[in-house]
C-alpha cells in the first residue's frame, strides 16, 4: 500500500513504477495529475513523470485527454514547450507522460520574489508564450 500526503497525493518516493521509473521526488500536483521527478532505470535519464491521479483513471475522457496531450506535445518540437519522451500506461493501468525535467521557477514564483518585472523581461516572456502557442496551433491535427 502506498501512503498519501496531506493533499491526498500518493507518496511514491523511492518506488520503481512498472520496472521503468524510479521516483526521486514529488514536484507538484494539479487538478487531475501529479508530477514526480523520476529516473529511467535503464537509460538513467532524469525526467518528469506526469501521472493521472487515481480517482480519474476510470474516466475514459480524462485518460484520452491526457494521452492526446502527450501525442500533441510529442509532435511540436519547440524550445518553449516541454519535450515528451514517452507516454502510455503503467502496469496498474494508470496513464503517464514521461517528459523533459525543467529547472527554474514558475513565472508566478519569479514575480512574487522579484515584484513587477521590467518591461523587456515581460515582453520576452510574452513572446516565448506566443511562439509556443503558434507552434501548438501549427501541430494541431487539421479537421
Amino acid at each position: 500500500m502506498v501512503d498519501s500526503n496531506d493533499a491526498g497525493v500518493p507518496d511514491l518516493m523511492g518506488s520503481v513504477l512498472s520496472g521503468r521509473f524510479r521516483v526521486r521526488r514529488f514536484i507538484a500536483d494539479g487538478g487531475m495529475a501529479s508530477v514526480y521527478e523520476v529516473e529511467h532505470v535503464v537509460t538513467r535519464r532524469l525526467g518528469a513523470l506526469k501521472l493521472l491521479q487515481p480517482q480519474y483513471c476510470e474516466s475514459v475522457e480524462a485518460t484520452e485527454r491526457m494521452l492526446r496531450e502527450a501525442s500533441a506535445a510529442g509532435r511540436i518540437g519547440n524550445p518553449h514547450i516541454v519535450e515528451t519522451y514517452d507516454a502510455g500506461r503503467l502496469q496498474t493501468g494508470q496513464p503517464y507522460i514521461f517528459m523533459e525535467l525543467l529547472s527554474g521557477d514558475p513565472l508566478d514564483a519569479l514575480i512574487l520574489r522579484r515584484g513587477r518585472l521590467p518591461f523587456a523581461d515581460a515582453l520576452e516572456y510574452a513572446q516565448q508564450a506566443a511562439e509556443a502557442k503558434a507552434a501548438m496551433a501549427a501541430a494541431a491535427p487539421k479537421p
